[in-house]
C-alpha cells in the first residue's frame, strides 16, 4: 500500500534511480534528475519527508547548495535528507 509521494530520489543516474524506485515502490516516491528540478519538486509536495540524493549530481546547483535550498523551501518542516556517493 502506498502512503503517498513522501520520498524524493535525485540522481543523475538512471540505473541508480531505477534500484531507489524498486526499493520503494511501496512507499511512494517521486524522482529528479538535477538538484533544481528536486528543488521544484520538494516546493511543490508537501508529503515528500526524505530526500535521498547525490552529493556530486551534475547541473548548475550541486548537492550542498541544493540541500541549504532544501531548508529554505521547507524552513520548520521535518523532512530528512540522505547524502550518497
Amino acid at each position: 500500500m502506498s502512503i503517498g509521494n513522501s520520498v524524493l530520489i535525485v540522481d543523475g543516474e538512471p540505473l541508480i534511480r531505477i534500484e531507489f524506485a524498486d526499493m520503494l515502490e511501496n512507499v511512494g516516491f517521486l524522482l529528479a534528475t538535477t538538484a533544481a528540478a528536486a528543488i521544484s519538486i520538494l516546493s511543490e509536495h508537501e508529503k515528500i519527508r526524505l530526500i535521498m540524493m547525490d552529493m556530486e549530481i551534475c547541473g548548475r546547483i550541486h548537492g550542498g547548495k541544493a540541500c541549504s535550498s532544501f531548508l529554505v523551501v521547507r524552513s520548520g518542516d521535518p523532512c530528512k535528507t540522505e547524502y550518497t556517493n
